[in-house]
């Protein structure tokens, strides 16, 4: 009888100590998002889990992206991304950042779906591509170098 009890107790430890270590966080990892260049994201806290994606013009439908299980067997869906498994959880890159990228991502608990955290990717700035910034940049540092002629 006595050993029942100890592993019900080891059990109940065990239970408690994954509960609180259960956080997830996603953050943008890339500085100034710009059309045409890579964003990577970062998803901490969890071992197994699934990137969603809700487009700004799909009218609220996610859509799964790609995932990672805890054997670090990871995949994605479309050959624009690409996820990685992480000590702490795992990265998507989108690796040529357009227009339809533009949205919503979540990273989610693969077992506990209700674990769940999402930041929204879009450029902050009004360039639409890295043409446009790169342009800008050059004129920025021209008239720089005039005033101090």
């Amino acid at each position: 009888m006595l050993k029942v009890h100890i592993e019900a107790l080891a059990w109940v430890v065990i239970v408690l100590n994954v509960k609180e270590l259960h956080s997830i966080g996603l953050e943008i990892a890339t500085e100034g998002i710009v059309y045409g260049k890579e964003i990577e994201l970062r998803c901490s806290g969890v071992q197994s889990f699934v990137f969603e994606f809700t487009g700004t013009s799909s009218k609220n439908a996610s859509i799964k992206i790609g995932g990672c299980s805890s054997f670090n067997h990871c995949y994605s869906t479309k050959p624009n991304f690409n996820v990685t498994h992480m000590e702490d959880g795992g990265k998507l890159i989108i690796l040529n950042y357009e227009y339809e990228d533009q949205g919503t991502y979540t990273c989610i608990d693969w077992f506990d779906p209700k674990q769940r955290a999402s930041v929204e990717v879009a450029p902050k700035s009004g360039y639409t591509s890295a043409s446009e910034y790169n342009i800008f940049l050059f004129f920025s540092v021209l008239i720089v170098e005039i005033f101090i002629i």
